[in-house]
């Protein structure tokens, strides 16, 4: 487990950053089809914003599912040796187990589905810059190949 699960948490999080930004992008791109406004700081800080808020949200959720789960902080204390050897109840220690990996799995599945339907495929987005590039000279433009990104 302590080969796995870095290996395991570092191919996540490289998948995500790698998809993250690039997708942000894309939506600059659309959305300057769509309205003729170029918007990079916006469409780029909201979803971190709404990262940041999400982080806060699962910490409160997790904390939440402990409680769920009948595990109780209120005696415990920050840095005290027998912190790490106060739960013994198979309940809680089985709750643990699956918020650590049953929870952070079905959300993979569902961020893994998101990700598959994502209608902007390489075809597409050639399509999108050779229109937006039209549109952007003056020149008649359609919107024929990119309908599903509209």
């Amino acid at each position: 487990m302590c080969v796995l699960s870095p290996a395991c948490l570092g191919l996540a999080a490289g998948t995500f950053w790698t998809f993250f930004y690039p997708m942000g992008y894309d939506l600059v791109e659309l959305n300057e089809f769509i309205t003729g406004e170029r918007k990079e700081s916006i469409i780029t800080a909201l979803p971190q914003l709404v990262q940041k808020f999400g982080s806060a949200f699962g910490i409160l959720i997790a904390g939440f599912a402990l409680s769920a789960y009948g595990y109780d902080s209120s005696n415990d204390v920050a840095g005290k040796e027998s912190l790490f050897t106060k739960v013994t109840d198979l309940k809680i220690i089985n709750g643990m187990e699956n918020i650590s990996t049953v929870f952070p799995a079905i959300f993979l599945i569902i961020s893994i589905i998101g990700v598959i339907v994502y209608p902007m495929t390489r075809k597409r987005f050639n399509l999108l810059m050779t229109q937006l590039e039209k549109k952007r000279n003056g020149e008649e433009f359609s919107s024929e190949g990119i309908e599903k990104l509209l």
